[in-house]
């Protein structure tokens, strides 16, 4: 009796066995129909992945390890809950008979080995999908990579003009709608791939760009303007200097000379600072009271400075006059008293005023 109780307790274990083989490699035969399709389909959305940007790079969530660790180890952790499940003839205190526990039977089973290996196989083929996929970003990876603050300091010192300007900011206008048109969802494979996120923080990159250069701007035409300002308070106090010997005289007329030798330089730096700010108007960047005023009255300060020129003119003539009167007076005295000691001691007065041969010039502009 106790031998008939046995094979039937074994022939019941084994049947338990099969059916749960064959339970567990249709599981797994499901799942690889969920990855891979049925054939003539490709496999239905299964996993949604959402893409963000991490400092400069592009990552995805869930990252490539969780997936992998997902699907990879299926049939390991179907092994290791079957763990706990014992066998009939253990329940029932009987020898194994050469039967070995269900845990065994399944990690061992050729069949489910190799849906295991065909599952591993799509999930490495889905993810190396969606990498391909990302490199459509490739032409926009400038707009996130590029160190901001180093290219803007390179750009001012390449001195680009206000047209440039407004190109650059145009372009990043551009990209950030071409980045808009990019299709949000799709579909990769049994992978759902939601872009929505990367292209809110892209397109905040082209927005910051577009600040930066405007910031970038109205900084270069302030100092632009502050040239302006400087040069003509400067100058007015060069140019309305009073001579007090011959020395000075050839001095400020050189200065004079050079002043107004400077004017066309200085009047073409006008119409670029008045594109700068036409440029920083369109694209609407915040511009102080002061500093728009001050670019409106350039032509007002610099209408003053030519007087100031004129001015300075008149005062040299005048100074050239009083100089040339003062020394014929001199040289006449020195003639009529016919003393050459006096006319090389007044020779002498000029060489200790530094002016040497420089006297006949300066009175020869006279």
């Amino acid at each position: 009796m106790a031998e008939h109780w046995i094979k039937y307790v074994r022939r019941f274990d084994i049947l338990l066995e099969d059916a749960l083989r064959l339970g567990i490699k249709s599981t797994m035969q499901n799942m690889y129909k969920c990855v891979h399709g049925d054939g003539t389909m490709a496999p239905s959305p299964l996993l949604k992945m959402d893409l963000y940007l991490v400092g400069k790079n592009i990552t995805y969530i869930p990252s490539k390890i969780e997936i992998q660790d997902t699907f990879t180890t299926v049939l390991e952790e179907i092994v290791h809950i079957i763990s706990s499940i014992p066998r009939l003839y253990e329940k029932f205190s009987l020898p194994s008979g050469g039967l070995r526990k269900f845990f065994e039977v399944i990690a061992t089973d050729q069949d489910c080995n190799k849906l295991q290996k065909l599952i591993n196989e799509e999930i490495d083929y889905n993810i190396q999908l969606v990498i391909d996929h990302l490199t459509m970003w490739d032409p926009y990876m400038h707009i996130w990579k590029v160190d901001k603050d180093e290219f803007l300091e390179n750009y001012r010192s390449e001195k680009h003009t206000a047209e440039e300007f407004d190109e650059l900011i145009i372009n990043y206008s551009n990209l950030a709608n071409s980045i808009q048109i990019q299709e949000t969802i799709n579909q990769i494979h049994f992978i759902t791939l939601n872009s929505s996120e990367l292209k809110k923080s892209i397109i905040s990159h082209c927005i910051v760009w577009q600040t930066k250069l405007g910031e970038l701007l109205r900084s270069i035409t302030e100092a632009d303007i502050d040239v302006v300002y400087n040069y003509v308070e400067k100058s007015s106090e060069e140019a309305m200097k009073v001579p007090q010997d011959l020395k000075e005289l050839q001095e400020s007329i050189e200065t004079y000379d050079r002043l107004i030798s400077e004017i066309p330089q200085m009047e073409k730096t006008f119409p670029p600072i008045s594109d700068q700010m036409v440029t920083l108007v369109k694209f609407e960047v915040e511009l102080s009271s002061d500093m728009t005023t001050r670019h409106e009255n350039i032509p007002v300060l610099w209408e003053g400075y030519l007087g100031v020129l004129e001015d300075a003119k008149k005062n040299l003539e005048a100074n050239k006059e009083k100089f040339k009167t003062g020394l014929l007076d001199q040289a006449e005295y020195t003639s009529e008293s016919g003393s050459s000691e006096d006319g090389e001691r007044i020779r002498e007065a000029g060489r200790s005023l530094g002016l040497g041969k420089s006297v006949g010039r300066v009175l020869g502009k006279i």
